[in-house]
């Protein structure tokens, strides 16, 4: 569902409190989805990374709406 909200880490990973997401999702949520981006595409860099790791041959699609 990434990177859909609720736009829980920044964009180094690091998990934001409750009261954050909420007030980011009501002030700035455009700013909220593009901090959550860099975080995003680094899980699908690391998911992509173990796949093709332990099989090489694999074939990977990456679908969005």
């Amino acid at each position: 569902m990434m990177p859909h909200f609720p736009y829980l880490f920044d964009s180094a990973g690091h998990r934001k409190s409750d009261q954050q997401i909420y007030e980011e999702s009501n002030m700035n949520p455009s700013s909220a989805y593009l901090n959550y981006l860099p975080y995003t595409n680094k899980r699908l860099e690391d998911l992509v990374l173990h796949i093709r790791q332990n099989d090489p041959n694999a074939v990977i699609l990456l679908c969005g709406d």
